[in-house]
């Protein structure tokens, strides 16, 4: 009798956890998202035999819709951006200026740089005098969204119309 009452609460135990643990991962399937439906179909899936016997080939799919073109900038334009690091904020000011830019990068911990280039047709390309800080940049609707690059590491950014202080 000892050895009946010993194995019952083991396998009770048991059975409650798996009972549990069925439960738990039920509930884990039911709530994940249903899956995207593939962009590209299976190979298999865009040829068709047609009626007369011969490989009929679907249709490609489109292209994705490509980057607007560069807005052309104003005669006179100050754009602003707050760049996230690992170690804090750049605050970057840029001023446009006829066909010629500025910028201005700093994070208050080592990071300062001066730019200045070309601001033609929508593009910002900008360098420090060392050429070790280079500004790219696109004027897309009324922001500019570009990359950041000093020294050997860089930021994408995007900045928004604002004043600038430092020029």
């Amino acid at each position: 009798m000892l050895i009946g009452m010993n194995i019952k609460g083991p396998i009770a135990t048991i059975g409650a956890v798996a009972v549990v643990g069925t439960g738990l991962f039920l509930l884990n399937v039911s709530r994940q998202p249903e899956p995207a439906a593939s962009a590209n179909p299976p190979a298999a899936a865009s040829t068709a035999t047609a009626p007369t016997g011969t490989a009929a080939v679907s249709p490609k799919p489109a292209a994705p819709p490509a980057t607007p073109a560069p807005r052309p900038f104003a005669d006179r334009e100050d754009f602003t951006a707050d760049i996230p690091t690992k170690t804090g904020t750049i605050a970057l000011e840029i001023r446009v200026d006829g066909a010629k830019a500025r910028a201005y990068a700093c994070d208050n911990k080592g990071i300062e740089t001066w730019m200045w280039g070309s601001a033609e047709n929508g593009v910002l390309k900008l360098t420090d005098q060392a050429r070790t800080s280079e500004l790219n940049g696109t004027h897309q609707g009324n922001n500019v969204v570009g990359n950041l690059r000093i020294g050997d590491k860089n930021w994408d950014f995007t900045a928004v119309p604002g004043a600038t202080s430092v020029f």
